[in-house]
């Protein structure tokens, strides 16, 4: 499964390219543009999910480090698509990726943010709204979260929708 590590792909291209062009230059700040993104059941949750955006005004800035962010204010709805139950939920927050030096990629996130989790990660598969602070690191090469840890509010989107 390389759901993640698609559209991380597609975002670390895009800054990749805009970086190496912009190494002494500033900030290069985009809208950002949400698809939705449905994971079949067992993926995030026991039954399949839909996560759309409903509103938002969300950007993507990218470094010439390579480091990366998303900001800005939103709402996203997630819909159990067994039983049709949906939840609108904030997801205003700032989450920050940063490669490391060994291609790996450090994620913090602050505020409320939506994280899922696929099976193979750390403490498996999930769908959580954090309010808080998040770090974890994503091993690029097998498209795992290694490590996780939060402080803060945690909902399990999942269990909400069941």
């Amino acid at each position: 499964m390389k759901l993640r590590i698609g559209l991380l792909a597609m975002v670390l291209a895009v800054g990749g390219a805009l970086a190496s062009t912009a190494l002494a230059e500033p900030p290069v700040k985009e809208p950002l543009v949400s698809e939705p993104q449905e994971f079949p059941a067992g993926v995030v949750c026991p039954f399949p999910i839909l996560g759309e955006s409903v509103s938002g005004n969300e950007s993507i800035t990218f470094f010439a480090s390579g480091r990366f962010h998303i900001t800005g204010e939103g709402s996203t709805r997630f819909t159990n698509l067994e039983t049709q139950e949906s939840i609108v939920l904030d997801t205003s927050g700032v989450v920050t990726f940063r490669p490391l030096e060994d291609g790996n990629l450090a994620i913090t996130g602050s505020g409320r943010n939506i994280f899922f989790f696929l099976p193979q990660d750390v403490g498996g598969a999930g769908l959580f709204l954090l309010t808080g602070r998040i770090s974890e690191i994503l091993d690029t090469s097998t498209d795992t979260i290694t490590s996780s840890s939060t402080n803060g509010q945690r909902v399990d989107v999942c269990a909400a929708l069941s």
